[in-house]
């Protein structure tokens, strides 16, 4: 869970956006890019994002002041909020949201094989079952990964359908229990 690791999930995205952009404000950088979208601007488009969904009537006049109180107002596990607008602005080019998110890829690569070796895996959790960045780097780097065979890489389905399956498969001869998983899990 978040409060014990969870590196490279959505509150750590989160987290690494409100510090990424209290670290921009504090060393003069604006709330938001003034180059266009895509242009590059140094972490201006994700300062911009996180700082119109924290303080969307503005900063004021001490902007880290601003954004750290909009921060410890709400609950910490509200930063995973912030995930989607790491996704965005690096898919507009921000390169310091393309950094975190390729970080956020390889922790959550770096957990995984902590635990499991090779063969198939699945995607879950709303980082990567979300259409997005985080999602296709952590893809790339399964697939492509030397000495760590991955044939398959899916996205789970939905949570309750698989509970159910696991829940049945118990009940059911192996044979019946692959041919329910579907049924379960689509």
């Amino acid at each position: 869970g978040w409060l014990l690791g969870d590196e490279g999930s959505a509150f750590w995205l989160g987290r690494a956006a409100a510090r990424t952009t209290i670290r921009h404000l504090a060393t003069g950088g604006e709330p938001e890019s003034t180059r266009p979208p895509g242009g590059g601007g140094g972490g201006g488009e994700l300062a911009g994002l996180v700082v119109g969904w924290l303080v969307p009537g503005g900063l004021g006049a001490d902007p880290v002041a601003g954004l750290a109180a909009a921060v410890h107002a709400r609950p910490p596990l509200a930063l995973a909020e912030l995930a989607p607008l790491v996704g965005q602005a690096a898919a507009a080019g921000d390169p310091v949201a393309v950094a975190i998110v390729r970080k956020a890829a390889s922790l959550l690569v770096a957990t995984l094989r902590t635990v499991h070796d090779s063969g198939p895996v699945v995607l879950a959790g709303s980082v990567l079952t979300s259409e997005g960045p985080v999602r296709q780097a952590v893809t790339a780097l399964l697939t492509g990964e030397p000495g760590h065979p991955v044939r398959t890489v899916t996205t789970a389905g939905d949570p309750a359908g698989a509970a159910a399956w696991l829940a049945a498969r118990a009940l059911l001869p192996a044979a019946a229990a692959e041919v329910a998983h579907a049924a379960f899990t689509v």
